[in-house]
């Protein structure tokens, strides 16, 4: 549905106003948004461990969709450790030099989206240069090198931009930190980016209950984001407007999109009904180190093609423990040595092709 492209485009939108505040601005909590945004920033400065466990989950939910009703759930367990004197940050491909990356994680995944219901298990291991992967939770592992990954993941990559084309001056295609950076020294941009920070109602920054992991107390920072209240917003025409001028500095053709992007801005002000996002940040008071972060999502939608609302949530959960402490994986016995190479993963030559699970799944062997 076009509206619910849009409704996505306005999220990723307000993710970029959450991220960086241009001077304090009051929430509606009292916590000043840009003491939370440093408190963030700091956690993940004060983070120095190298290893620790790692536990997540998703859970996604909508119905009024007509086809995609149903609800999705995804959970994992597991452990990381990584040793800076093998990582080179200028090479990618360091991370397969062996002890330079270590991880495993179990998952169980159950989804009623789809015609046909999906439940299972799944494992990933990273150990010695090698990615293993057991599909399907029967034990039986597909070996992938790392470094031939990373090198087909930049092949494919570097063919994609190539069929793209330039976009930027010169025919270049611009760095999505140089973006954020012009947008940022922008004055017209920040001028209403403030502004919209302003807006009663639209982001409340609060500290949540205290929780515990492994027996210290970790603090719970919330920032909430309303944006039905950024949608009614009088001043989001005129960052619209500051936001369509700086594209075009980047690509002239940009410069029609500003009409458009007002249409988007009054149907989604009639379609989106609600629309919350709650990003959640993890704290260890004793360190003030990073210890985990959440997502939720709700969002109630309406169309002219669907007239039904459309209501979907989401709620992206991940939480580190036993921070420092040793990591041990071990390579799989009788793992499937799979070479890549030959076409997009999940046909053709490339990457085995999926069958109706998660992940793809393992050649048949004598011993299944």
């Amino acid at each position: 549905m076009k509206v619910t492209i849009r409704f996505a485009t306005v999220l990723a939108i307000c993710a970029i106003i959450v991220a960086f505040a241009p001077k304090p601005v009051q929430a509606q909590s009292g916590l000043d948004l840009s003491a939370a945004t440093k408190q963030i920033t700091d956690s993940i400065t004060n983070f120095k461990a190298t290893s620790f466990a790692i536990d997540w989950s998703l859970t996604v939910k909508a119905t009024g969709t007509k086809s995609g009703d149903g609800n999705a759930s995804f959970s994992g367990t597991g452990a990381f450790a990584y040793d800076p004197a093998k990582i080179d940050k200028s090479n990618p491909t360091s991370i397969s030099t062996p002890g330079a990356i270590t991880f495993q994680n179990s998952l169980t995944y159950s989804e009623t989206m789809g015609a046909t219901p999906l439940k299972g298990k799944a494992e990933i291991r990273v150990v010695n240069g090698n990615l293993y992967l057991d599909s399907n939770g029967t034990g039986q592992f597909l070996q992938v090198s790392l470094a031939d990954g990373i090198a087909y993941l930049k092949s494919y990559a570097s063919s994609m931009s190539g069929g793209m084309g330039g976009t930027g001056a010169g025919g270049a295609t611009p760095a999505p930190g140089a973006v954020m950076a012009g947008m940022m020294a922008d004055p017209d941009i920040m001028a209403s980016w403030t502004k919209i920070l302003g807006t009663p109602g639209f982001i409340a920054a609060t500290n949540g209950a205290d929780q515990t992991i492994d027996g210290a107390s970790v603090s719970n920072l919330t920032i909430t984001v309303d944006l039905t209240k950024l949608l009614d917003s009088p001043d989001l025409p005129t960052l619209v407007q500051a936001l369509s001028k700086y594209a075009a500095t980047m690509n002239p053709s940009a410069a029609a999109g500003s009409a458009q992007a007002m249409s988007s801005i009054a149907m989604a002000k009639s379609a989106v009904k609600k629309g919350t996002i709650t990003l959640t940040w993890l704290i260890s008071k004793d360190d003030q180190s990073f210890r985990g972060f959440g997502v939720n999502i709700d969002a109630n939608v309406v169309s002219p093609s669907n007239p039904s609302p459309v209501t979907i949530s989401m709620a992206f959960q991940v939480q580190l423990s036993k921070i420092g402490q040793p990591v041990t994986v071990t390579a799989p016995a009788n793992a499937i040595p799979y070479p890549i190479g030959g076409g997009m993963p999940g046909g053709g030559g490339g990457m085995p092709g999926g069958g109706a699970g998660m992940m793809p799944t393992p050649p048949a062997t004598p011993a299944q």
